[in-house]
């Protein structure tokens, strides 16, 4: 029992759970209220995050196109699980830099199934300062990326 004490206390006091607490409240204010508490969607509404990141954000493209999404949303039927959603993700360029790398790297942590590494503000800023896509051209781009394998 004081095993289990101990090592409850030391997760607790790493740096690892202080960024995990900090993470959830920009997604909480600006994610949450779609793509639900534990990024698990509403199915046939909003799409399931949880669990399907990790493997987006393993590659550069994938990376890019998430970032992509949050600065300048996405429109288009794309395919969740095995079932069409049509809708519109709105987008997020308001939020500073950080907060979307916070939101990144908590959506691509989340139940995932391979260690993703962490967004940081300064991909998030490479992104923003290219020419500004067309939320159609992002869910094109998905569309590519589906076909190849980096978004499940």
């Amino acid at each position: 029992m004081l095993r289990a004490w101990i090592a409850a206390v030391a997760l607790l006091l790493s740096p690892a759970a202080a960024y995990a607490q900090a993470v959830p409240q920009a997604y909480k204010a600006n994610c949450q209220m779609c793509h639900q508490s534990a990024a698990q969607g509403v199915p046939g509404v909003y799409p399931r995050l949880a669990g399907r990141m990790d493997k987006v954000a393993a590659s550069e493209d994938g990376r890019r196109y998430l970032i992509a999404v949050l600065l300048h949303g996405q429109t288009g039927r794309i395919m969740v699980d095995g079932k069409p959603l049509s809708g519109a993700m709105l987008p997020y360029a308001r939020l500073a830099d950080k907060d979307l790398a916070d939101i990144l790297t908590y959506i691509s942590t989340a139940g995932a199934r391979a260690k993703a590494r962490p967004f940081t503000p300064a991909e998030v800023a490479a992104v923003r300062a290219a020419p500004k896509l067309a939320a159609a051209k992002v869910g094109e781009e998905r569309g590519r990326l589906a076909t190849a394998g980096i978004v499940p």
